[in-house]
């Protein structure tokens, strides 16, 4: 597909469209879907989960943009003890761009941020929704489901990235190799070529030394020989 010249500085040389479309699909779909949820909630959570929405459209096309936007919802639903519980599930693909990222400080960046934030929704959860409940179910459910919507979005990516590095190497190994042969194949040619070039050379040598022998002998048998320098003469024409 044609590709979207980008201006983030963390975004990839080469973005495609249908990377692009498939995003703004995504996100439509979660919007449809989770903004009236959340709805149903408070307008708060409605409100953090189209921030998400908006996140996850521009996650290929503006990292940078969709890292601000992720660490903005996060902070704002910690500060006011208030989490958007279906709308949270849209960091799993945030984090899969972030772990996939070529850059080394951003996927290692997005893991340290991806395990504070799974203790801080293991310190929060209890406080937001287990009033009069039980506060080691609430710290339970906020470890398991932050570590399994972060850190499991963040490890698909990973892994993504790194079966795309050992394709690359493969990729790079065998035009490497193939640049190799190339090489030697050359080496080869040119070698048949210099040695071809020798052996024309000691023949052209060889028959030049005979032609100035003949005509030597020709020059002192012409007056006493003439045979003798027909023959000589006759050697030449032969070469």
């Amino acid at each position: 597909g044609r590709v979207i010249p980008v201006h983030d500085p963390l975004a990839l040389p080469q973005t495609r469209r249908s990377t692009v479309g498939f995003d703004l699909v995504l996100a439509g779909l979660f919007g449809l879907v989770g903004i009236p949820i959340q709805l149903g909630d408070s307008v708060f959570t409605a409100i953090v989960t189209a921030v998400i929405v908006l996140a996850i459209a521009v996650r290929h096309f503006a990292p940078t943009a969709m890292i601000v936007l992720a660490l903005g919802t996060a902070a704002v639903q910690v500060a006011c003890l208030h989490v958007a519980i279906f709308g949270s599930l849209g960091y799993a693909p945030l984090f899969a761009v972030a772990g996939s990222h070529p850059d080394r400080r951003v996927r290692r960046g997005s893991l340290a941020a991806g395990v504070l934030g799974v203790l801080v929704a293991a310190a929060v959860m209890p406080s937001a929704y287990t009033e009069g409940g039980s506060w080691v179910f609430g710290v339970l459910f906020g470890l398991t489901g932050a570590a399994v919507v972060v850190l499991g979005g963040w490890t698909f990516g990973f892994t993504r990235y790194q079966r795309r590095s050992v394709e690359q190497a493969q990729v790079a190994e065998t035009i490497a190799e193939l640049e190799r042969r190339r090489l030697l194949e050359l080496y080869d040619e040119q070698s048949e070529r210099s040695r071809l070039a020798r052996d024309m050379h000691d023949v052209v040598a060889h028959s030049l030394a005979v032609v100035i022998a003949q005509a030597e002998g020709a020059r002192f048998a012409l007056s006493s020989s003439p045979e003798a320098a027909d023959e000589a003469l006759g050697v030449i024409d032969v070469l």
